[in-house]
């Protein structure tokens, strides 16, 4: 009803100047495409790669917004796609720092989901982090108008103390499916659960508004499913009730009442009606009554069975109703103590006929003493029967992945459920349905860092394994075949991506290895290229800078010349996505007609010192070997050596020439190396978070800070300060709460200098990383893993080993 109204809606506001439209999923899903092709053909056109800038999340949401002129409700079916022209694309992505004018520089998005800008020799030039986070805010009523909204939450936040220029409010809009509006506070870096325990209760406009974290999105991240009132039991039982027997005077009219009026309701209670199966004729008649209240209209229930011959009233389950809500209140306080925050009758979670309970604490263990004490225990004050109780953990996140993925991926799902079975910490549970249905991963639990660490376990195994070289398999839906056949064959589950043209594997490490193995082996044998000689211009220039190129990569024997009318044809066997990259470059040279003069035999390689057979030439005008180049671009940075120059003349190597050599698969490898050894050489300013299984990075601040940021990550829910990565400490210098912090770890650190201390001058600490070294052997010349130059003898730092060494010849 409602789909169909919004579409008389749309046809009717068409007919207008003037309008809106709806603001549903399908149509910001339609929209979001839109955006995000148009965006990904204007970064085609400037070359940057595939990929190289987010296309998920916010940073699409940001696009989106920007793209329609800051208005959310345009759904893209009614946006021309002659609107959204290149140039305007541009300068939205260059408004949000992936895109630059600046042609040898190209970003890219590394496996930790940051945004990288590399530049010449693969040098990083700037790391882009992405937000957090943000909280929506729902509960909103709807007559409410934006600005009203916006100036009450600011109030809410300055109350608190917690609004800064890194909390932003925006994005007021109704909520799908719901007669409330929602609104999104962008947080910075601020600390999401101390924002939302202050807002969740707070009445604004009458109401009584709820939050919700939403984390940066990231590929195969779960969502956060976790209650919204954490540390809340619901206690229920059976109330008093009035049970009605009556007798009919065939057992085909009770039979026939009782299907009538089974599950209709009396004075506001369901009743069950059931009458008697019994094999003697005189009990079929009879028809039970229950559930009715204890103070029932009895002529009412009477004037109800007018076919009866005798109706009896019996109450059941006979107690005191108030006396019971003191009593029970007086054993939740005992148990509780001072942590019991609110007691209050609720019976909207319990079914008709029941009374229930609703108790909420401050903190979480009470809360479970209150559910282990009084659950399916019998109390005599509500007639001997039962309480049920029910606690919601509170911190739950989910994620549904496909029937298959699950059955590929099951021994090590099981294998994490078996080793967390019973956990009072945190716990996963797997949720299966039918052969074609979605399986539902939940991980809960009660402790916030046990729920992360386990949080991004799950993911981490939900990630799969990115198979790279295959990109020449999306050329033909032939060879995407073969990849199905063989994904069957080993029991593997692959997933397909044409738009990234990239394959993921799902499964055990035998599977994943066997399936590895034989599409190795299937590319080496079963995949060849041709291309057809149009012209004889065409074939001298493959005759003699094609073929050696090829050669060297599969072997002569692999590439042959077929003579064919009208045109020639050349086959190369082999080779992958290696030899389809290079023949592309290869083409596009041949169509430019590029000319190579002929090399001075007294040419050599700077890498094998050799002749240069199958050469290339750098822009700086030396030559090299195809298969030494490639070496030593795909081998070439380390800790001592964080750019790509040439050897001979030290010209840092362009990103076009990198883009041309290396074949995608390759060229992706080279910078998540390249970005890992930044990182790890500049230890005082990146640093990973230090969950198990968890990959992402945070920038750190100067130690001296006086507020330090601190980092909350949406992967593994640590939160840590970004200047002394302890327990965030906000208001507190680093060195005042180094002061405070907890004695175990004053004492481990105790323990740790002490030992420092007997070994002597054996034993400094970096001063770039402050890292703890031992020194047994070896000169005064000291390495450190950062990359710092170390002065054993006075512990000083130098930028290179040949300072060290004229600083100890000179000092020392």
């Amino acid at each position: 009803m409602f789909a169909r109204r919004r579409r008389r809606m749309n046809r009717q506001a068409q007919e207008q100047d003037d309008f809106e439209f709806c603001t549903c999923d399908v149509c910001m899903r339609e929209l979001r495409r839109a955006a995000e092709k148009e965006a990904l053909e204007a970064a085609a056109k400037q070359r940057l790669m595939p990929g190289a800038f987010p296309s998920d999340g916010q940073d699409a949401g940001k696009w989106i917004k920007d793209l329609t002129d800051g208005s959310t409700n345009f759904p893209s079916r009614f946006f021309p796609s002659n609107e959204l022209h290149t140039d305007r694309v541009h300068k939205i992505l260059q408004s949000h720092g992936l895109y630059e004018e600046q042609l040898d520089v190209i970003r890219y998005r590394v496996s930790t989901g940051n945004v990288v800008k590399f530049g010449p020799g693969a040098t990083i030039e700037g790391v882009y982090f992405p937000p957090t986070g943000s909280i929506e805010v729902t509960g909103i009523p709807l007559d409410r108008p934006h600005s009203a909204i916006l100036e009450a939450l600011k109030e809410t936040l300055e109350e608190g103390k917690r609004v800064g220029e890194d909390i932003s409010i925006s994005d007021v809009r109704r909520a799908p499916n719901s007669p409330h509006k929602t609104a999104t506070i962008h947080i910075g870096n601020r600390d999401p659960k101390q924002i939302m325990s202050k807002l969740d209760g707070v009445e604004l406009f009458g109401r009584n508004i709820s939050s919700r974290l939403f984390t940066a999105a990231y590929p195969n991240q779960m969502e956060d499913v976790s209650p919204t009132e954490r540390n809340v039991v619901y206690i229920h039982w059976r109330a008093p009730e009035m049970a009605v027997t009556a007798t009919f005077k065939t057992s085909a009219s009770a039979i026939a009442w009782c299907e009538e009026h089974d599950y209709s309701v009396i004075d506001g209670r369901t009743i069950r009606a059931k009458a008697h199966r019994s094999l003697m004729s005189h009990f079929r008649k009879v028809v039970e009554i229950r559930n009715l209240p204890l103070n029932v209209n009895q002529q009412k229930v009477q004037e109800l069975l007018p076919d009866a011959t005798s109706v009896s009233f019996r109450p059941r389950n006979a107690y005191n109703v108030d006396r019971a809500f003191k009593r029970l209140r007086k054993d939740v306080g005992t148990i509780a103590g001072r942590e019991l925050r609110d007691y209050r009758e609720d019976k909207s979670k319990v079914p008709s006929g029941w009374l229930g309970i609703r108790v909420q604490c401050y903190t979480w263990h009470p809360a479970q003493n209150i559910r282990d004490s009084l659950s399916q225990r019998r109390r005599w004050y509500i007639g001997g029967h039962q309480l049920f109780v029910a606690l919601e953990e509170p911190y739950r996140y989910s994620i549904s992945i496909e029937h298959r993925q699950y059955r590929a991926q099951r021994k090590l799902l099981h294998s994490i459920w078996d080793a967390r079975r019973g956990s009072p910490l945190a716990d996963i549970r797997i949720i299966t349905g039918g052969p074609v249905q979605d399986v539902r991963i939940e991980v809960y639990g009660s402790n916030e860092l046990a729920v992360g660490v386990l949080k991004a376990h799950v993911e981490g195994v939900l990630k799969g394994q990115l198979i790279s070289g295959c990109h020449s398999f999306f050329e033909s839906n032939q060879k995407l075949e073969s990849i199905r056949d063989i994904s069957v064959e080993t029991g593997c589950f692959v997933r397909l991506n044409t738009t990234t043209q990239t394959i993921t594997t799902f499964g055990d490490d035998d599977t994943l290895r066997a399936f590895s193995e034989r599409l190795r082996l299937h590319i080496d044998n079963a995949i060849s290229f041709e291309i057809k000689l149009t012209n004889s211009a065409v074939s001298a220039f493959y005759l003699r800078r094609g073929i050696p190129l090829l050669g060297s990569v599969v072997g002569k024997e692999n590439v042959r010349v077929t003579m064919e009318h009208p045109h020639s044809i050349l086959t190369v066997r082999g080779g992958g996505d290696e030899v389809a990259h290079m023949l592309s470059w290869l083409c596009d040279e041949s169509i430019e007609d590029v000319e190579s003069t002929s090399t001075p035999l007294d040419t050599m390689c700077p890498v094998c010192l050799d002749y240069p057979e199958a050469s290339i030439r750098l822009q700086c005008g030396h030559l090299y070997c195809y298969p030494c180049l490639k070496h030593f671009l795909t081998t070439g940075i380390t800790d001592r050596n964080s750019a790509l120059t040439c050897m001979e003349c030290l010209t840092p190597i362009q990103v076009n020439t990198l883009r041309k050599i290396l074949p995608r698969s390759e060229l992706e490898d080279l910078f998540e190396l390249a970005f890992h050894t930044h990182v790890r050489t500049n230890p005082e300013k990146f640093k990973f978070c230090g969950t198990p299984h968890c990959t992402r990075l945070y920038q750190l601040a100067p130690k001296d800070s006086e507020d330090p940021p601190a980092f909350h990550c949406p992967s593994c829910l640590r939160s840590v300060c970004s200047a002394c990565q302890g327990v965030p400490h906000e208001g507190v210098t680093c060195f005042e709460w180094g002061i405070n912090q907890n004695a175990e770890v004053q004492k481990a650190d105790a323990l740790l200098e002490k030992w420092a201390g007997r070994k002597g001058r054996d034993v400094h600490r970096c001063p770039k990383c402050n890292a703890m070294i031992e020194k047994n052997k070896g000169c005064n010349h000291i390495r450190c893993h950062c990359g710092a130059h170390i002065c054993w003898a006075c512990v000083q730092s130098f930028p290179d080993a040949d300072s060290v060494y004229n600083h100890i010849r000179l000092a020392h």
